[in-house]
């Protein structure tokens, strides 16, 4: 017989690496964020969204499993995104002038 695992809808795409997995002090993205360069002298910090930010998604009818999760650095969100669903933790910023949207495990 398989075995069957059912999680939350809200904690879906969390929680992916169990604790003891971790190192201590670390969450889930410490990885993810050493692989971006995080801890790389000038790295620009992701921010969370600006209110007005939210609203522009929002209205464009996105929307974000946990808003709070949706980073972004040095961009501009562009008006022409519409309809969609962003889970897990969201990182967005511009590559060389074209927009793009890195998805993380959480």
């Amino acid at each position: 017989m398989a075995f069957v695992s059912t999680t939350p809808a809200e904690r879906f795409g969390y929680d992916f690496i169990p604790p003891e997995y971790l190192p201590p002090g670390k969450d889930e993205y410490w990885l993810r964020n050493i692989q971006a360069g995080q801890d790389r002298a000038g790295f620009q910090a992701w921010r969370s969204l600006e209110p007005d930010e939210k609203e522009i998604l929002i209205a464009n009818n996105n929307s974000c499993s946990d808003w709070d999760k949706f980073l972004v650095r040095n961009v501009d969100l562009p008006l022409s995104v519409r309809n969609v669903w962003y889970h897990l933790q969201i990182k967005h910023s511009p590559l060389n002038g074209v927009q793009a949207i890195l998805w993380t495990s959480a």
